[in-house]
């Protein structure tokens, strides 16, 4: 395990020489927090790991992974709005964009400003996919960052 902050390896009951993060602090992190501290303005205490926090359900984002990822909704469940949205658009666009083409709906005036618009939902279309097979290797293999918010250090009494 690594630490959220510094990325510093973290071993059982260990604490982060760095940052002064125990492993329990990581293990005991929550992910339905970060919407609530985002609101508020707090965004310097969301950090990112890998390690699924217990609000969230690592069978489901597998799942969402490999079968909707294309579409963002893995990133929307673990509360990562601008990649998910990245990913919804660039799709959106790109099916609307052929559509049109397919049905040869341009006019020849604007046939070439709709060709470059359409590169570039292709484009990021592309940016999509190979995002999405990079997410899926990084769900299976443990790697894929999530944001939480730390557990609670808890008193020494």
């Amino acid at each position: 395990m690594r630490c959220p902050i510094c990325g510093a390896k973290l071993y059982q009951k260990q604490v982060c020489p760095y940052c002064k993060i125990t492993d329990d602090q990581i293990l005991g992190a929550s992910n339905k927090k970060v919407k609530e501290y985002r609101k508020n303005g707090d965004k310097d205490l969301i950090c990112f790991t890998t390690v699924v926090p217990p609000d969230v359900s690592r069978l489901k984002l597998i799942l969402f992974t490999i079968f909707l990822g294309w579409l963002g909704v893995n990133h929307y469940y673990v509360l990562r709005y601008i990649r998910g949205t990245f990913s919804l658009l660039s799709f959106v666009l790109s099916v609307v964009l052929f559509s049109i083409a397919l049905a040869n709906k341009v006019s020849a005036s604007f046939a070439q400003i709709f060709m470059i618009v359409y590169d570039i939902a292709f484009f990021m279309m592309a940016i999509n996919l190979v995002m999405w097979v990079t997410d899926i290797i990084a769900v299976i293999f443990k790697g894929f960052k999530i944001p939480v918010i730390l557990a609670e250090k808890e008193k020494k009494k």
